[in-house]
């Protein structure tokens, strides 16, 4: 993962998890190991089935299918600690933040309103946030939106700002675990 990616990690109070293609944690800041009640090597040893909690929605193998196929997933989760304990959290996850790495982030769940509903984002933010969410390049929104890229670029900006973001990736992640952005199947 690129340095500023990193840092966005680090610096971040919300927790973060980044889980690899096989489901196997590979880094997490400091708020998800005080989350979890795990030390960073115990983490490693952890994969998403094991704290992931069945809800009868399916297998979690589906539901990493479906993640890996839209490119994101968000509701709300109960994970279960290493210590026995269960939490319910508000999640955004966003998949091939880098290759083979995929990034989760966690809120309480009142964390944040559904999309639509008077949040932190505008709704051109939410907007843009989602197509950013699918994949998309700032060009292709750019297109999209009948707009030109540096408009893409100021919207992503003000976003970042309102969601106390440090780069793109993590602007998505907060606003999918916010319920600001919701993935939707591309057209």
């Amino acid at each position: 993962m690129d340095a500023d990616f990193e840092q966005a990690l680090a610096r971040t109070t919300n927790p973060v998890l980044v889980a690899d293609d096989d489901r196997r944690y590979v880094d997490g800041n400091d708020a998800a190991l005080r989350l979890l009640g795990v030390t960073r090597e115990q983490l490693l040893r952890y994969r998403i089935d094991d704290l992931f909690v069945q809800d009868g929605a399916g297998s979690v193998e589906d539901l990493w299918n479906a993640f890996l196929e839209r490119g994101g997933l968000t509701g709300i989760v109960r994970l279960r600690l290493p210590g026995g304990r269960q939490v319910d959290v508000r999640f955004g996850a966003v998949a091939e933040v880098a290759p083979g790495r995929h990034l989760s982030i966690f809120l309480e769940p009142d964390g944040g309103g559904p999309a639509g509903t008077n949040g932190l984002l505008t709704p051109r933010e939410r907007e843009v946030l989602g197509l950013a969410a699918q994949g998309h390049t700032t060009r292709a929104i750019a297109e999209r939106l009948v707009v030109s890229p540096t408009t893409i670029d100021s919207h992503i900006r003000s976003a970042m700002e309102r969601l106390g973001a440090r780069n793109r990736v993590h602007a998505v992640a907060l606003a999918l675990a916010r319920g600001e952005v919701v993935l939707e199947a591309d057209d």
